[in-house]
């Protein structure tokens, strides 16, 4: 069985905002998957925090992803 390493985003969680899941993901601008619905008009999601690590692209602009930590337990 092959399994794909999804992205991760880690958002500061504060009462009463929307982080866009089902609708957007980090900062991309195509859906994370293909059935995900629209997104109602006027919704506003903040972005993720920013990886400036040693991940987060070399280029001087951030992303707003991060690898996901799996645990192969058996």
């Amino acid at each position: 069985m092959v399994r794909r390493r999804r992205a991760e985003e880690l958002n500061l969680i504060e009462r009463g905002k929307h982080y866009g899941f089902p609708y957007t993901f980090a900062d991309w601008t195509r859906k994370a998957y293909e059935h995900t619905p629209d997104p109602p008009p006027g919704l506003n999601s903040p972005l993720p925090i920013a990886n400036f690590g040693p991940a987060g692209g070399f280029d001087g602009k951030p992303i707003y992803t991060f690898d996901p930590h799996r645990l192969q337990a058996g």
